[in-house]
């Protein structure tokens, strides 16, 4: 049989544990953009544009390549390649 006051300890230590967790990631994601910042930074001083550029590429992230889908003229898409190179 559990206990309510086992319970209770047990949901306050995890409180704590979850606390403490979320402290060390905020710490962690704050160092990683002060650095990266810092980085960007110090190669726009410098001169050093391509470590500039690639700094910038870091913090956005990668970019998707989207295409758009070709439709027939009832509304369907089209996804054969034959029938795509005659519409282009």
């Amino acid at each position: 049989m559990v206990r309510a006051h086992d319970t209770r300890n047990a949901r306050l230590r995890l409180t704590a544990a979850k606390r403490g967790m979320q402290r060390l990631t905020h710490t962690a994601l704050h160092r990683y953009w002060t650095d990266l910042s810092q980085r960007i930074q110090c190669c726009a001083d410098t001169g050093d544009l391509h470590g500039m550029y690639q700094g910038i590429k870091e913090a956005i992230g990668p970019t998707s390549k989207k295409t758009a889908t070709f439709f027939s003229e009832d509304g369907r898409p089209i996804s054969d390649p034959e029938k795509l190179i005659f519409l282009r």
